[in-house]
């Protein structure tokens, strides 16, 4: 497709002024530039080995509003690309089946969890949780919105948490003591800070309470409650 038939192809190549981070992000969408339009905010993050603010930065750059506009721009480029026969950017004709589909996965994902649940384990969390004197909950990037609502689930039920900053985990994990409870929620792509934390607050003999993505992730620490 030429540059001339493709706005978004026009900025990648006339963009001034980007960063290093900035350009490796250009010449990825530029090497695939059809198969970009399928990608999320953290994919193309990953794909140009750089991270989501940059991304969201290089999106202005370009004068799109966010990632999003971006985004449609990558979608529309596509759909020129591959034509209206081509069904990769469609819904399927039978959508409701593909729902289906995700139901059930999904049914079969939490029927798993439930068997892998330990109940001694569980009940020793929960004694954890209510003893502690002070609860520090960790998580950054998507682990942080997991974080937020696990605090505001276990305020509601009277167990009052503070939110730690990615910026600072150490200095707040080493305000803990034995008495204390650190909570560190990580999921891949997991957080260097946040394992660093955990491994501190575990050598400093404060208890730590973990959640990850699966029960025999080899790339994670196993912590103890």
């Amino acid at each position: 497709m030429s540059a001339t038939k493709n706005p978004l192809l026009n900025r990648l190549h006339s963009a001034q002024g980007l960063s290093p981070s900035q350009r490796q992000i250009a010449d990825c969408l530029i090497a695939n530039m059809n198969e970009a339009a399928l990608w999320g905010v953290e994919e193309l993050a990953k794909k140009s080995q750089t991270c989501v603010a940059t991304v969201v930065r290089f999106a202005k750059k370009l004068e799109y509003s966010g990632y999003l506009e971006m985004r449609k721009a990558l979608v529309t480029a596509a759909k020129r690309h591959y034509g209206r026969d081509e069904q990769i950017l469609q819904a399927p004709m039978q959508a409701s089946a593909t729902l289906l589909e995700v139901a059930r996965r999904d049914v079969r994902n939490i029927d798993t969890l439930v068997k892998s649940v330990n109940e001694d384990l569980l009940q020793r969390v929960v004694k954890q949780l209510q003893a502690s004197r002070f609860r520090l909950a960790i998580g950054d990037g998507v682990s942080a919105l997991m974080t937020r609502q696990f605090a505001y689930l276990l305020i509601n039920v009277g167990l009052p948490v503070q939110e730690g900053n990615p910026a600072d985990f150490a200095t707040q994990v080493g305000l803990l003591d034995s008495k204390d409870l650190l909570i560190a929620i990580s999921i891949s792509p997991y957080s260097q800070e946040t394992l660093d934390a955990a491994a501190y607050a575990r050598k400093r003999g404060i208890p730590v309470l973990a959640f990850t993505d699966s029960i025999t992730r080899t790339g994670m620490p196993r912590f103890r409650a």
